[in-house]
């Protein structure tokens, strides 16, 4: 093209965009003069001076935005596109460098297409978005060849049958490792690659030359991610590219990838992460005539300049905007936009005619702000609901939800998980619901109200009545800025968005898909990029369609078919009055010692990897550990990174300034998370890594370690008391706090001597604990460096779970309270409790708050998929709810609701209300007893199951019910006392909490002190019959101290009266009656309670068999021998022993007479 032809195009487009300004330019005009100035473009090294001169004379200015030719006319300027800081050159070849935030593919319509979404620099502190399409990307497969095979012609035949391609490109033989085998296999394997339009092979497929194909599943993100090693948001450096139009990105290139050469994830960029735009979303509906929620209002709150590492909430960093429009069957007030211009609201509240309008306009706000974030509370559900509504109304440009221009139908793209992700693919979307339902654990959905004290406003009741009058609107307008200004603050508290990005930078995943809370996603993308590296082949990915389930792997999906940690059973006894294993209460020091990150510690400490051990997916036999003198493995490999980093990071969060303290916690919190949640992928069906055999080493592993960690405690004469998974609580028998912690060191000190990587660390000391049964205690738990430092620790009790009423959980506080007071005794323990209960029924009978009666409850499912809705009054309640339309409960959400008396003779569960329903019925009452029998009642009984003084029937009593049913189930049971309570009463010391200790003054002129024993070792006591030979000269006045004690426990049994163990009663007699009754001796009083000993024959057994235990030396022999006079200390244990076995002897309690019961079965001839 000569110059005078390049100065009349030019001239020619320079005239056109004058006129295009004017508006007298046709459209065919416009696209010819883009052609020429593209023709100019193009042609630049043949511009002279003069050229440039002459157009420099004229009066406008070129400039190219988006990489696509577009016009501005300024004053006698023309500007070369090019100039933007992202354009640079290495090595004097151009290109392009983006800071990569998200990516999205659609592997059916568009495989071999991955989209790269993130931001560019213009200028300066100016940075606008751009789209980067990588193109061409192939399939990349491994076939493993069998070992028949001596031809490549043959197998690369057999690879294009299966393809069911013509050609294909292959890559030079590699030597690959295949781990997911019965036995590692590395071997020399083909890695043909063919076009991403051919359909991806089978998993299972295996041909005449090859046994097994790999890699099959992968997709054409994955290949990306993994192969150029782009570990989450960060730069990248784009070479060879061309401009595309496929976005609303204001920036957008395309580049191929063929041979995967383009595109170079730089991790030397010292450059600051760029802002993002974020926009946070507020939708509010309402019912129309056809019962359909129509979209009335949407505010959102705009930052344009949004820190990714610490987004701010402060309102004036937010630009806040309103548009609203009449509700079906209503109109606007009519004043309603003077008001608003009276408030200064005229820029910021928009007016529309209908909703389309509405939902058009929101559109084109999107396309205006070009977010790169979009926040909101149950966000899912608001995108959910606005492009549902798009195609009802047939809303032209739906796809500005997203980045990509998209022309199908959007009632085509699917409302499922992977569905939302194209719906807004290259926005990320992040939800408060969502990261507080992950991060937080909360009793309910409304986690605003629960982190900032605030609470939502429900306003669907009424919503048609507020648009009737301008004032009212307005107030609905200035809350529904509120509202995602909540969501926001949640986020930020929360410190999510940051936390999402580290994870992905750890991880090596992809930012929108970390936000939607996959964690098995995440495992998979950090062992796909160690698997590459170490160059072994990752497995398939699962498919449901790939994988037959059968009727019983149906029934157990989601549950672990192998063995998981092991509960330390506790030594327990029966309380008859409650029907309830227990443990007790423990008033002395326990000790709490955990293991430090178990399962990752022992896939470190045993070598535990796909790598190191031969097995398959699902096999049932336990692998053996792996040989010490393997290589370390992928597994423990990365999770010793995770582990290392981590420790540096906390290293350096203690000297760095509060700022940079904040990133460096999150930090370390991405990587705790990580590195917890990889052994998860061992054992889920579903995941990529799934191994059964490994998952079941390491449980059995934590198993093994938790065992001997008992066994080597008990051998140095110390009790534990319950154990976990990956932590012991041991009885110190000790009140000084000292004292037990020295006792913890040197436990941790044992313990970890036998073990190379894993740490049992002190977790704390209980000052008293209340230990129902496993996973259920409450105690007080004391700092071991403060003693004055004492907090209350509940694990597993009723009033912890969210599926009893806030009544009975205020109950159970105030019951546990009293039992972890160290300053009650027995009995004014049990009286305080009494009195508790009589002031809560009184508070009850005068009228309390509704809300104390709510039961809370998840949906485990979408509410009408329940089958047997009338046992579910939670999913009824809900499914009345949804048919009001004033609700939309699904799968996940927590609902609230009351038993009330509504008039019919159904089950408490069918007569569940929620709180809307009662307000809008007077004729629905409370049940008052359904409250007291089934909420109040059980979890109080539970909880003084522990204390022998209480029991049913007088909890019953004191909340003011009738106790008849509860004192049968007390006769039932008292029946079989002898039988049950045999059953557990030799079980450890530690259970005859009602027992006397063994007292007796010190025989000493220099002491004269009570020495009072409950146990072969109290290191409490100075004076211990252990110690010292101290006391062996004065055995025999011990001796005759405990003989007489023992003969005061059978005169005290002889001359006990009986006392009615109803507690109404509680008659008192030493008079023998002889008017027997079914369960015992009748009451004369009452004539419906049993009289009973007080100090019955089974007490004085427990009494003479706790001292038996407490003088018995077995045990403690190892440590007896360390001592002192040993001879003669243990001389004294043995006339002690002979003592009080002798009354055990006498005592016929434990013996059975086989001959007297079955005497009346004997025929006599």
């Amino acid at each position: 093209m000569t110059s005078d032809m390049i100065f009349c195009n030019l001239l020619n487009a320079v005239f056109q965009v004058e006129n295009l300004r004017k508006g007298n330019v046709l459209k065919e005009s416009i696209e010819s003069s883009e052609e020429n100035v593209s023709n100019f473009m193009l042609s630049t090294a043949a511009w002279d001076k003069g050229v440039a001169a002459l157009v420099n004379s004229f009066l406008g200015r070129v400039e190219r935005r988006k990489h696509e030719v577009f016009y501005r006319v300024d004053e006698q300027t023309v500007e070369v596109a090019g100039a933007e800081e992202f354009y640079m050159k290495d090595g004097g070849k151009q290109m392009i460098r983006m800071y990569w935030l998200d990516a999205f593919e659609d592997p059916v319509k568009h495989s071999g297409t991955v989209y790269l979404f993130g931001r560019v620099n213009i200028r300066g502190d100016k940075w606008a978005s751009c789209c980067l399409t990588v193109k061409n990307i192939y399939r990349q497969v491994y076939f493993l060849p069998r070992n028949t095979v001596r031809c490549s012609f043959l197998l690369h035949n057999d690879i294009l049958r299966h393809c069911g391609t013509t050609s294909f490109k292959c890559r030079v033989w590699f030597t690959l490792c295949f781990a997911f085998f019965t036995q590692e296999q590395s071997c020399r394997a083909p890695q043909p690659m063919y076009l991403s339009s051919y359909p991806k092979l089978s998993t299972d497929l295996s041909g005449e030359t090859f046994s097994a194909v790999f890699n099959t599943t992968t997709t054409s993100l994955e290949r990306l991610l993994v192969e150029k090693a782009m570990m989450g948001p960060g730069w990248i450096d784009i070479t060879n590219y061309v401009t595309s139009r496929q976005s609303y990105c204001d920036y957008e290139f395309s580049v191929d990838m063929e041979r995967m050469r383009n595109i170079h994830y730089n991790t030397s960029v010292t450059q600051a992460v760029p802002p993002v735009r974020m926009l946070v979303i507020n939708v509010l509906t309402t019912l129309n005539d056809k019962k359909e929620n129509e979209i009335c209002m949407i505010s959102t709150l705009y930052n344009s300049t949004c820190n990714l590492n610490d987004p701010s909430t402060n309102q004036k960093d937010l630009q806040r905007l309103c548009m609203v429009t009449r509700p079906s069957g209503g109109t606007l007030p009519f004043d309603i936009k003077e008001q608003v211009a009276r408030r200064g609201w005229s820029d910021v509240v928009l007016t529309a005619g209908n909703e389309k309008a509405l939902l058009s306009l929101f559109l084109a706000k999107i396309h205006k702000y070009e977010p790169d974030v979009l926040v909101g509370h149950d966000l899912s559900a608001s995108i959910s609901m606005l492009v549902s509504r798009m195609d009802k109304l047939k809303v032209a440009n739906w796809s500005r939800t997203s980045r990509l221009k998209r022309s199908i139908n959007v009632g085509k793209v699917a409302h499922s998980k992977s569905g939302q992700w194209e719906l807004t693919a290259g926005r990320m979307l992040l939800d408060s619901r969502l990261s507080a339902m992950e991060l937080v654990r909360s009793r309910s959905g409304f986690f605003l109200f629960i982190f900032l004290g605030s609470h939502f406003v429900n306003v669907l009741f009424v919503l048609c009545n507020t648009f009737s009058s301008s004032q009212q609107l307005l107030n609905l307008i200035q809350w529904s800025w509120v509202d995602p200004w909540l969501s926001l603050r949640v986020v930020s508290h929360l410190n999510a968005l940051p936390l999402a990005v580290q994870i992905t930078n750890i991880v090596g995943g992809i930012m929108s898909r970390t936000l939607m809370g996959g964690r098995a996603e995440r495992n998979e993308y950090l062992l796909l990029h160690a698997f590459n590296k170490a160059n072994y082949v990752a497995p398939n990915k699962y498919i449901a369609s790939f994988k037959k389930e059968t009727e019983a792997d149906v029934k157990t999906k989601g549950k672990a078919h192998y063995s998981g940690g092991l509960v330390l059973e506790p030594k327990k006894k029966m309380n008859f009055y409650n029907n309830y294993r227990v443990l007790g209460l423990y008033d002395t020091l326990i000790l709490l010692l955990d293991f430090n990150s178990l399962y990752p510690s022992i896939i470190q400490e045993y070598n535990i990897c796909f790598t190191t051990i031969p097995h398959t997916k699902d096999g049932d036999e336990l692998p053996n550990v792996p040989s010490s003198n393997l290589a370390e493995g992928i597994l423990p490999c990365e999770i010793r990174g995770l582990v290392e980093r981590r420790r540096q990071v906390k290293k350096l969060m203690k000297e760095a300034p509060e700022a940079k303290r904040k990133q460096y916690d999150i930090r370390q919190m991405a990587l705790k998370l990580t590195a917890n949640s990889m052994y998860g992928c061992l054992g889920f069906q579903q995941s990529r890594f799934y191994a059964k055999p490994l998952a079941a080493l390491i449980t059995a592993k934590g198993r093994e370690i938790l065992m001997h960690t008992k066994d080597l405690v008990e051998k140095f004469g110390y009790f534990v008391v319950y154990g976990d998974t990956d932590s012991i609580m041991i009885n110190t028998n000790s009140t000084d706090l000292k004292q037990a912690k020295k006792l913890g060191l040197e436990i941790k000190r044992m313990v970890n001597q036998c073990h190379r990587l894993l740490e049992l660390e002190l977790d704390g000391v209980f000052k008293r604990m209340l230990l129902l049964k496993k996973k259920k205690y409450a105690a007080l738990m004391v700092n071991p460096d403060n003693e004055l430092d004492i907090k209350k620790e509940l694990k597993g009790l009723d009033i912890v779970r969210r599926d009893w009423s806030q009544l009975a959980k205020e109950a159970g506080n105030i019951v546990v309270n009293l039992i972890l007071d160290v300053r009650l005794s027995r009995d004014e323990l049990v009286a305080e409790i009494d009195e508790s209960l009589r002031q809560l029924r009184a508070k009850l009978d005068n009228g309390v708050e509704t809300v104390l009666f709510e039961i809370s409850k998840q949906l485990t499912r979408n509410p009408k998929d329940y089958h047997d809705i009338k046992s579910q009054p939670h999913a009824a309640v809900a499914v009345r709810l949804n048919e009001t339309g004033k609700f939309s409960l699904r799968q996940g959400d927590i609902v609230e609701y009351i038993i009330c008396e509504d008039g019919t003779i159904n089950s408490a569960m069918q007569r569940a209300y929620h709180r809307t329903e009662i307000e809008s019925n007077s004729n629905l009452k409370i049940d008052l007893s359904y409250y007291l029998a089934q909420q109040v009642h059980p979890v109080v009984s539970r909880l003084c199951a522990p204390i022998e003084e209480t029991d049913a029937v007088r909890i019953a009593d004191a909340l003011g019910m009738d106790s008849t049913s509860y004192r049968r189930s007390f006769a039932a049971y008292a029946s079989d006392v002898v039988a049950v309570e045999d059953e557990w009463v030799w079980q450890d010391p530690i259970t005859y909490n009602h027992c006397e200790p063994l007292s007796f003054v010190c025989p000493s002129t220099s002491c004269r002190n009570l020495i009072n024993v409950r146990t072969p070792i109290e290191t409490q006591v100075r004076y211990m019959l252990f110690m010292s030979t101290m006391l062996a000269p004065y055995s025999t006045y011990i001796c005759n101290r405990i003989d007489d004690a023992l003969e005061s426990l059978v005169a005290k049994h002889l001359m006990a009266p009986f006392r009615c163990d109803d507690p109404m009663c509680e008659f008192r007699t030493r008079t023998h009656l002889f008017k027997w009754c079914r369960e015992g001796l009748e009451c004369p009083k009452c004539t419906g309670g049993v009289l009973r000993k007080e100090y019955s024959a089974k007490d004085l057994f427990d009494q003479q068999t706790f001292w038996k235990r407490t003088i018995c030396y077995g045990n403690i022999s190892g440590i007896l021998q360390t001592k002192a006079g040993y001879s003669s200390v243990m001389d004294l244990f043995t006339k002690l022993s002979a003592i009080v076995g002798r009354y055990l002897e006498n005592n016929a309690y434990s013996k059975v007479d086989l001959a007297f019961i079955f005497a009346p079965m004997i025929k006599i001839d």
